[in-house]
């Protein structure tokens, strides 16, 4: 699903401290945020590159009522995670920027939990071919999206819902092969981190011919999320290093 959102942005202001401010579908107040990467901007030695993402203006609220609800109702809410940057997008733009060379110059590149779309965006500023940002939030995506227009990336990045728990396989993609899967910052509760852990050992049990590169980050810790143990669990069963 490319990203078309000709008319969903009808009003644009800009706040005291620099951040503009819009109302996406002229109903949900969303700010822009700004973020340096600490990565070099190789056109001038002197900066580093950043990139501008779009967020909801007050996610405090939702995701407070996420957390506090039960799992039906849960279900009816959706995920609100992905509506906010979080740090680990930023540590898989310094990743990426790493294996630059090899894995992302020219590359394709799948993002797994895009969210607004951070490390999208800094994919396709180090030099990607494309880039497929995917989520399960239909809100996320949106906010992706303006933020790749708003950046002239359209050309580079597009969006597709995408449910990690869904049965299809990741790869590949309309035939194609990827060359590097990126999650950042996905692992916020314990089902959903033993997931992520499966869809990687998927991907680990491809041919080394078409396995792609793996960067996985995760800020924030939550209490259960570590799949590591079940990887390592699994290489130790079918006799993988």
């Amino acid at each position: 699903r490319r990203a078309k959102l000709n008319g969903e942005l009808t009003s644009c202001s800009v706040r005291d401290d620099g951040r503009r401010r819009a109302k996406l579908n002229g109903k949900l107040p969303i700010l822009s945020r700004t973020v340096p990467l600490g990565i070099p901007d190789d056109a001038d030695g002197d900066s580093e590159l950043s990139v501008t993402i779009w967020e909801v203006e007050n996610p405090s609220t939702t995701i407070e009522l996420w957390w506090s609800s039960g799992d039906a109702d849960r279900e009816k809410m959706g995920d609100p995670f992905g509506v906010v940057m979080w740090p680990g997008s930023v540590l898989a733009a310094k990743e990426m920027h790493a294996r630059r060379r090899d894995d992302i110059l020219g590359k394709t590149v799948l993002v797994l939990g895009a969210g607004t779309g951070l490390e999208a965006q800094a994919a396709a500023l180090l030099g990607a071919k494309r880039v497929i940002a995917t989520d399960i939030n239909a809100l996320s995506l949106r906010l992706l999206e303006y933020g790749v227009q708003e950046a002239g990336m359209g050309d580079v990045v597009e969006s597709r819902v995408l449910d990690l728990f869904g049965p299809d396989p990741l790869l590949p993609i309309d035939g194609d092969d990827i060359d590097l899967v990126l999650v950042a910052d996905v692992l916020y509760n314990q089902e959903l981190g033993m997931q992520v852990g499966r869809r990687i050992m998927e991907l680990l049990n491809m041919a080394e011919d078409r396995r792609p590169g793996i960067i996985v980050t995760d800020s924030q810790r939550f209490h259960g999320t570590d799949f590591t143990p079940l990887l390592n669990s699994e290489l130790d069963r079918v006799g993988r290093p």
